[in-house]
């Protein structure tokens, strides 16, 4: 369903910002 997607699209840009916060704390 519609929702559905909207969680996997926020999941999505979830797992992105954490991937970009994993990388600033690596530098």
């Amino acid at each position: 369903g519609a929702v559905g997607e909207i969680q996997i699209l926020l999941n999505n840009i979830a797992s992105q910002l954490n991937g970009d916060q994993k990388k600033a704390d690596k530098v």
